[in-house]
């Protein structure tokens, strides 16, 4: 049965189907390029909140455009009302397979610095991608043989602020998810949640085998209540890294996908992160000028894995998918975000600014004034991102409205990031002990007064 694709499509072959949708192979005569196609089964297509759901998640890929992430190339609907969505066509199979038939593991831990790139990009975004595992890491042979990494499949992923609000979209596999994403902790999701999922993933290269065996939800969430027992056989500086991704709490793994991957590139040349690791954090200054350090660890005080960030490039990278094949499908380009356009001398500006800051450990006050309408947001946008994704910095984003609400401001913003919805006083307590703990180096008996205050 022909899927009835428009005519730029010539489809050859179904390649794979699954609960939801059929995946075709076609050649885009626009493109001149192979591509697969996802269509969505005549079952769902006539659900109009199954159509809605995969309008979203079309719309979420379109926006992440990375040399690491598959490319979404066009999206429509068939001949038959179905909804479909046009990808790159992966011929090098996934990661499952590579690990299954066992090439250098030098090469596989390549690849995974490759998708510690791409999940860095989608983190920036403030979203989830909530299902990361070998299968969902397509490959892509290079010019002399070399394979590239794509990261597939953001059916389930999702901004952080909706998960928050929405627990019922917290998803995955469950062999890959960690032990806050298996009970459904809504409150305790974050980067470290798919970072956990890479530290399963590197565990599978070094040992062959997953460290826990299980399938179910609930076997599998009591297994990963406890600290993991090391990895045996491989160099220390992977072990140490990857009993530290696969830590049961959140704050004991690491907060971003840029620290795992300058993490990763240490340890790969036989050197321990750790000693990357700050010893004081930047400084801060108060109202009246004084210098605040944080001081060293204290004795029970619990790990925090933060890398020092490198230097800033001098020249700022450019924005990703500026020039992007999928300019062809004139459906995707309001899913996108409008490039930067005679922002030039802002963006070198703000950079330098941004390395400064990097450079001497201190914060600095930028004001950006202009027209509504000017663009101001889409610039702080594009440097947030990038700083972000780079690992050099972290955005929090403040609201502010006329006349002004509960949610304005810093209140609103920790409202965000600390209270989410459906959480009881006393697990909002629990929670802030333990980040007030990691970030001040300290005993959970020393922060929790002050915890049941701010809850």
């Amino acid at each position: 049965m022909s899927p009835g694709l428009p005519s730029r499509y010539e489809p050859t072959r179904v390649i794979g189907e699954g609960a939801t949708a059929l995946v075709w192979h076609a050649n885009d005569r626009v493109l001149d390029t192979d591509v697969a196609i996802k269509i969505v089964k005549p079952a769902l297509a006539m659900h109009r909140r199954y159509r809605a759901r995969f309008a979203r998640e079309v719309a979420l890929s379109a926006r992440v455009i990375h040399p690491h992430i598959v490319p979404v190339y066009d999206t429509g609907i068939t001949a038959n009302s179905e909804p479909f969505v046009a990808l790159g066509f992966a011929v090098g199979g996934s990661l499952a397979e590579l690990i299954h038939v066992g090439p250098p593991r030098q090469e596989m831990l390549r690849l995974m610095l490759e998708v510690l790139d791409a999940l860095a990009a989608i983190h920036a975004l403030r979203m989830l991608h909530q299902d990361l595992k070998p299968a969902n890491v397509l490959l892509v042979p290079q010019a002399g043989g070399q394979l590239r990494a794509w990261v597939a499949d953001l059916g389930v992923a999702d901004t952080l602020a909706e998960l928050n609000r929405d627990r019922r979209g917290i998803s995955g596999t469950p062999a890959y998810m960690a032990p806050e994403q298996l009970e459904a902790r809504a409150q305790d999701l974050g980067p470290w949640t798919d970072l956990y999922a890479v530290g399963i993933m590197l565990y599978e290269i070094l040992s062959g085998a997953r460290p826990q065996p299980g399938e179910g939800r609930a076997e599998l969430a009591e297994a990963r209540r406890v600290i993991q027992p090391p990895l045996l056989g491989v160099p220390e500086p992977l072990a140490e890294l990857v009993a530290a991704m696969l830590h049961p709490d959140p704050r004991h793994r690491f907060d971003r996908a840029a620290d795992v991957r300058v993490a990763l590139r240490e340890a790969i040349a036989g050197r321990s992160y750790r000693t990357l690791a700050p010893t004081t954090l930047p400084r801060v200054r108060s109202v009246a000028d004084t210098p605040l350090l944080i001081p060293s660890a204290r004795p029970g005080a619990p790990p925090w894995n933060r890398i020092m960030p490198g230097p800033m490039p001098v020249i700022a990278p450019p924005e990703n998918g500026r020039g992007a094949p999928a300019r062809a499908s004139l459906s995707l380009f309001g899913l996108r975000d409008v490039p930067l356009v005679g922002r030039e001398k802002e963006q070198k500006l703000l950079w330098q600014t941004a390395r400064e800051v990097v450079a001497a450990g201190e914060p600095r006050v930028v004001l950006i004034v202009g027209e509504s309408g000017s663009g101001k947001t889409r610039l702080v946008e594009w440097l947030a991102r990038a700083l972000d994704e780079g690992g050099w910095m972290e955005s929090v984003w403040l609201r502010y409205h006329d006349p002004p609400g509960i949610d304005d401001g810093f209140r609103g913003a920790v409202r965000d990031l600390l209270v989410p919805w459906n959480d009881t006083p006393d697990g909002i307590t629990d929670r802030l002990a333990r980040w007030l703990a990691r970030d001040e180096r300290g005993a959970l008996t020393e922060v929790h007064e002050r915890a049941a205050v701010l809850a």
